[in-house]
């Protein structure tokens, strides 16, 4: 504990409720209990920190946002007293922050949703027809500069789903999105270049150090800045953030220590402010946080959004009451439905006038989701009534049966009858609202609500919105050229914005950035690099020691033509082993493209530019570990003969050319599933599949013309079918002799599909490119909203 033992505890916020006559009755039932305890002014107390010397006091008032007062201020109803209020301290904080208003947005917004509602169709069967599922029904909500916003409910109310779409990255075929999102005033605004989305998941690059990390996104995001601008930049950020001290440490991962889980969402956070963003979402900021580092990340925040006038707004399920006190405002979901907006006054007295009243030592967090859960159980209650009716149940009751076709919210036992659950839950009343629907009814006919739909409208008749350049105007750090309205998108238009075609500046000035990137993570990972390079030379010597110097010369024909069919054997299990090397490393690109999701929607960066900068990256690591591989086996097993008109380094060298451009052809394919696959465990259901029918295809153990014409034509896709073709004639060369029997015979034997090493060559070298321009299409086009919010 810091600071004075013996001071007087902080006032955190103070809550104050006023019962009044409309009071429900139901409080006076008898045989209910009183709730003499019952506070009718309740005050939340810090008794850690009154610091001696403040330096840097900031008051957040609830009612408030940055400069500008919000219009529901004074517009508060039911038996609110006073905005919460909370005060904050550097000294307060594990972590200090310095914020000295330097940090600027590029531009103040307003955001405004109007009867926004989002719905998807699925089969419950497949001789069933599309029933409708609706997510969000007819949200209405304002946030002005500088606000600091919370979106809280219990799991599945649509919390996600509400900043997706306000973020402007709900875009999945099968969700319909209808209503209005407005940015001062304007609809049909590409969102994604106003808003930045800090993720659940904090999908970062392990091996990269925050300065590092900070860098390269500077250098993407800031690409007109001076790199003395984008250092000054990125050092405020840290500062503010709290991360300075750190920049150089790693990031870390699963397989490798670094920073700490709020350390990482704050980097995350560091990211989406380079370009000073006017509006920032957080999709369950707290997640995997202890209660004291959630606090500072939620002061942070709060901080941000006041000083700089920046619109932040975080989904979160149940914050500590210290922390509920920094939000400006509350908007609560549970069903799609809002069941309550305002400041964290106004949402308290609102379900405790309507629903239940607030005890004493209560999170109030945790008392408006309880409330919630209580307005569903007592609509599960209801329906359990009118099944049973209301029949005695001696040990247990289940508010539920299978008629009900729901699982029960709760259980409740050792109770003599169903009417006795109407008494208390978690010391909670169950209130007499028995639905939802009902509850998001009152609430928009409450004052809280028409307050909401009078500040949409007074908002919207006194902005003028004739003159759209305006909200384009004055940028400092998001490109004018980024900031324009949705285009009536075509099929055309709409594969130039998911996959727009960069100027060649632009082009070379990302994928330099993106290179660097992904070579410093990749040389930096030792399962990467010393890992596969061990495994790749123990795998040479186990290979070149099975099959040693494999014998050539003999006085029997007949062991001539064996020894020949076990060099035969050898090649094919070697393409065999080239062609599944390529599974290695390629994990990396399934789970990296979330990061290129997030990253390419904000328009960091063209999908393009990232594709090619992960085959530069990977190029060196997998060609240097099929070369030592190859370089092994090839001399251990000694298939080279000096009898050839050719010398021993010309026939290596044609060994090594087509199990180098066989190796490009086998990375080929696995790109193409990387880019199919949502996570690695697709690729390696996959890719062992496919490739065995390929293997049988090569041409080893059947020729091509023996199988049916229907699937043999599988054989022109085959890598390791060129691989055998291509490594066969570097040993078996036309028109050489190997001991007494010519060369010739044994490729006529085997119906090799060309006798021509190079057209071989060259076929293979086409079919990797032709795959990798597939994969790139599969790449920029499928699963690109993929994770985009979890």
């Amino acid at each position: 504990m810091y600071g004075n033992p013996n001071s007087v505890p902080l006032p955190l916020a103070n809550f104050r409720f006023e019962t009044t006559g409309q009071r429900r009755q139901r409080n006076s039932v008898e045989n209910e209990p009183q709730y003499s305890d019952m506070m009718k002014s309740l005050s939340i107390y810090d008794y850690g920190v009154i610091p001696t010397n403040i330096s840097n006091h900031i008051e957040l008032n609830s009612s408030r946002g940055g400069d500008q007062i919000s219009s529901l201020n004074g517009a508060k109803g039911g038996s609110s007293a006073a905005a919460i209020r909370r005060s904050i301290t550097d000294e307060s904080l594990e972590v200090p922050i310095h914020i000295s208003g330097g940090l600027q947005i590029s531009k103040r917004i307003t955001l405004i949703t109007k009867d926004l509602s989002v719905y998807t169709t699925y089969k419950e069967g497949l001789c069933s027809g599309k029933k409708r599922m609706n997510i969000l029904k007819s949200v209405n909500f304002i946030a002005t500069p500088g606000q600091f916003i919370g979106i809280m409910g219990v799991s599945g109310s649509g919390k996600s789903t509400l900043l997706n779409a306000l973020s402007g990255r709900l875009k999945a075929s099968n969700f319909t999105v209808t209503g209005s999102i407005l940015v001062n005033g304007y609809s049909d605004i590409d969102l994604g270049y106003l808003t930045r989305l800090v993720l659940q998941k904090d999908f970062m690059l392990p091996y990269l150090t925050v300065r590092e990390t900070m860098d390269i996104a500077a250098g993407l995001r800031l690409p007109h800045h001076s790199k003395k601008e984008r250092n000054e930049k990125i050092e405020e950020i840290l500062d503010i953030l709290g991360l300075l001290d750190i920049q150089s440490t790693l990031v870390g991962g699963i397989s490798s220590k670094g920073l700490s889980g709020g350390e990482i969402k704050r980097l995350s956070i560091a990211i989406e402010l380079l370009q000073g963003p006017p509006v920032l979402f957080l999709d369950e900021p707290t997640t995997g946080l202890d209660a004291a580092r959630a606090y500072d990340l939620m002061v942070y925040l709060a901080n941000l959004a006041h000083s700089t006038g920046m619109i932040i707004i975080c989904s979160i399920h149940t914050p500590r009451s210290q922390a509920f006190s920094l939000f400006d405002k509350i908007l609560v979901l549970s069903k799609g439905l809002v069941v309550g907006q305002g400041s964290p006054m106004d949402v308290l007295t609102f379900y405790n006038d309507i629903l239940t009243i607030f005890p004493k030592n209560y999170n109030p967090a945790d008392f408006i989701i309880d409330a919630i859960s209580l307005v569903e159980l007592a609509h599960k209650q209801k329906e359990a009534e009118e099944k049973l009716n209301c029949e005695v149940i001696d040990n247990k009751i289940r508010i539920v049966d299978n008629k009900v076709n729901e699982e029960p919210l709760y259980k409740f036992e050792k109770l003599s009858s169903i009417n006795e659950t109407s008494n208390t839950l978690f010391g909670l009343r169950v209130p007499e609202i028995y639905s939802l629907e009902d509850l998001n009814e009152i609430y928009e006919h409450s004052i809280y609500g028409e307050n909401v739909t009078r500040s949409i409208e007074h908002y919207l008749r006194y902005t003028d919105t004739n003159h759209p350049k305006d909200l384009f105007d004055t940028l400092s750090n998001i490109d004018s050229a980024n900031m324009r309205p949705l285009p009536n998108r075509n099929i055309f238009l709409r594969i130039l914005y998911l996959s727009p075609i960069p100027s060649p500046i632009q082009f070379f000035r990302e994928v330099s950035l993106l290179t660097k990137r992904a070579s410093l993570n990749n040389w930096r990972n030792p399962k990467t690099t010393i890992g596969l390079l061990f495994v790749n030379t123990i795998l040479g010597i186990i290979m070149g020691g099975i099959f040693f110097a494999l014998p050539k010369k003999d006085d029997k024909d007949s062991l001539i033509m064996q020894n020949a069919r076990n060099i035969v054997g050898f090649i094919f299990f070697f393409a065999v082993g080239i062609t599944f090397t390529a599974i290695k490393g390629l994990v990396n690109v399934v789970t990296e493209r979330f990061v290129m999701n997030r990253e390419t929607f904000s328009q960091m960066y063209t999908p393009l530019s990232y594709f090619i900068s992960i085959m530069i990256s990977d190029f060196p690591l997998q060609h240097l570990q099929a070369f030592i591989y190859c370089t092994i086996v090839y001399f251990m097993a000694g298939v080279y003969n000096s009898d050839y008109s050719i010398s021993i380094g010309q026939q290596f060298g044609l060994w090594t050319l087509i199990t180098q451009v066989g190796t490009f052809s086998a990375y080929s394919f696995g790109y193409i599933l990387s880019s199919i696959a949502s996570n690695p465990s697709i690729v390696f259901n996959i890719f062992p599949m496919a490739n065995v029918i390929f293997f049988l295809l090569a041409g080893y153990f059947l020729n091509l013309n023996q199988i049916p014409v229907w699937i043999n034509w599988l054989g022109w896709l085959s890598t390791c079918r060129y691989l055998f073709t291509g490594m066969f004639l570097s040993i078996f060369i036309p028109g050489e002799s190997f001991v007494s029997v010519t060369t010739d015979f044994f490729i006529n034997q085997y119906a090799l599909w060309t006798e021509n090493y190079w057209k071989n060559l060259g076929t293979v070298f086409g079919l990797g490119i032709a795959m990798r321009i597939l994969a790139y299409i599969f790449f920029a086009f499928l699963l690109r909203n993929k994770q985009l919010a979890s």
